[in-house]
Order: C-alpha cells, then structure tokens, then sequence
C-alpha cells in the first residue's frame, strides 16, 4: 500500500466528467491497495495521516492536525 497525500485549501475529484467529491481544507490523498494488503493496514495508515500535524498554528508552525483545523479529506 502506498499513498500520496497533498495539503490543499481546496480540491475535488472528477471521473469521466462527473464531480465524484469537493473539499475545502485538508488532505487529497492518492491511494495505491493491493490485495496484499490488509483491513489492519488500512487502519493503520488512515490514522497515520488522519494525525499528521501539517497546518500551520497561530505562530505559522506546522504543528496541527486534520481535525484540529476542521478539514476534510478526498
């Protein structure tokens, strides 16, 4: 399993045309699974990024989470 995670202040998702999803803040994530992978690693890697302290805080330091800026991911 592998992923790509991007930090964005907006972003959406289209397939063949179709708006599929939108987000304001937070996370695009590309996600690669195989059948390899398990439930287990699945859970694993979606709260290791859920808690990735990436946003910027009052003094401009990266040191808050996806939750803790209220955003979302897609």
């Amino acid at each position: 399993m592998i992923a790509v995670v991007q930090r964005v202040s907006h972003a959406s998702v289209t397939i063949h045309d179709q708006l599929k999803g939108q987000i304001e803040t937070g996370f695009l994530i590309l996600l690669g699974i195989t059948h390899t992978d398990t439930y287990e690693d699945v859970a694993w890697l979606s709260r290791k990024i859920i808690g990735m302290r990436i946003f910027g805080d009052a003094e401009g330091k990266m040191n808050l989470d996806l939750a803790a800026v209220g955003g979302e991911f897609c």
